[in-house]
């Protein structure tokens, strides 16, 4: 009976640390005897139902079992420097590391072992696709993704239409996809929405699926983007292409959309939008273009000195902008993006701004895409 009780004893003791007090196991394992440390130690990485652990809404534990020199994190929260260390147990082949995060935060991230190995995270399951290829993630208790990204039965999807468009002032080819709203009627006019990274806001931005969804629901107008992708994409955006790029939309691109499609003449109804890089071209074309667009987002934008300067210079321009970022983003964009919305709502512009507990990456962007469309196309 003494051992029966002492096995259940046991069981009750790991349950608990299993059960989200991993610093508490941590303070016990230190002082354990070092014979039985190795047996604790799989049976925390056994037991423990997701990785990394929680303690509280704030507290975060990463662990990692196996041989190394140093075991570094880098991530959204610090940059991606793979400066943040993590502790080993003496004795043994367990790191662990604790980091405080806010409640409601969602942060990619890769280990970095002895200074040079980059790898997801074997304990963590959980893996999202990016820009630059996959990054282990995790989501705070508090955390709420956008129901729109998701695929829902009984919603009528639009159609995609492919075609090639042809620049004389870039002198090269693309290929673009427009998205036709169901029950398409050219005998309307529908606004317009033009994505730069177009590829990416389809494929990882989940902007097709978005659409629909939102128009299901009447959430928004029946709307036809167009999805434009980059084929060089630093000078194309920010660089020395920029003024061809910019012809290349306005003179080439918008009349070829003009001729295949039923599309309001109103700038009002008519947006442009890109993340990052893409927000900027997003930020030049709208200031300089208010015929064409009446309406910009820039997600994550890195905005340039022209468009401050545009902005600060001209009278008040009939735009509207939305702009958010990710309280762990790029530290250079950031003040950039603070002191554009500052600029902006000081001269009457009509702007909706805000920052998320998130870093600088498509899921972000995705998350808050359905709130750029209401926002441009919901019901005034």
């Amino acid at each position: 009976m003494r051992s029966l009780a002492l096995v259940i004893i046991v069981c009750m003791t790991c349950f608990r640390c299993f059960s989200g007090e991993p610093g508490e196991w941590l303070n016990r394992l230190q002082r354990m005897n070092p014979k039985k440390q190795q047996h604790s130690i799989d049976s925390f990485l056994l037991n423990t139902p997701k990785f990394p652990c929680f303690e509280n809404d704030t507290t975060v534990y990463f662990f990692y079992h196996g041989p190394g020199h140093s075991i570094d994190i880098a991530g959204d929260f610090n940059n991606w420097r793979p400066v943040t260390k993590f502790h080993q147990i003496d004795g043994t082949s367990l790191w662990f590391l604790r980091l405080y995060f806010r409640t409601d935060a969602r942060i990619e991230y890769k280990l970095v072992l002895n200074k040079t190995d980059w790898i997801l995270d074997p304990l963590n399951p959980t893996v999202e696709s990016g820009g630059f290829g996959n990054n282990s993630c995790f989501t705070m208790p508090h955390y709420d993704s956008s129901p729109m990204i998701l695929e829902k039965e009984g919603v009528e999807s639009g159609k995609t239409i492919k075609f090639s468009a042809r620049s004389r002032f870039l002198n090269n080819t693309r290929e673009i996809t427009c998205y036709v709203p169901p029950n398409y009627d050219p005998l309307k006019n529908y606004p317009l929405i033009l994505f730069h990274d177009g590829p990416d806001y389809i494929r990882l931005a989940y902007a097709i699926t978005i659409l629909n969804n939102l128009i299901h629901a009447k959430k928004i107008q029946p709307a036809i983007a167009v999805f434009v992708p980059p084929l060089d994409r630093t000078e194309e955006y920010a660089g020395k292409k920029q003024q061809k790029f910019v012809l290349f939309i306005i003179k080439e691109l918008i009349p070829a959309i003009e001729e295949r499609f039923s599309i309001t003449k109103e700038p009002e109804f008519r947006a442009v939008a890109g993340a990052s890089y893409g927000g900027n071209i997003s930020l030049v074309l709208a200031t300089r273009f208010t015929k064409q667009f009446g309406l910009v987002a820039a997600q994550s934008g890195y905005v340039q000195r022209s468009v401050f300067r545009d902005v600060k210079n001209k009278k008040p321009l009939s735009l509207t902008l939305y702009l958010d970022m990710g309280i762990y983003d790029i530290p250079v964009l950031i003040p950039r993006m603070q002191d554009f919305y500052s600029l902006a709502s000081s001269k009457g512009y009509k702007v909706w701004f805000r920052q998320t507990p998130q870093g600088h990456n498509w899921k972000n962007w995705s998350d808050h895409l359905p709130e750029v469309l209401v926002y441009f196309f919901g019901e005034k």
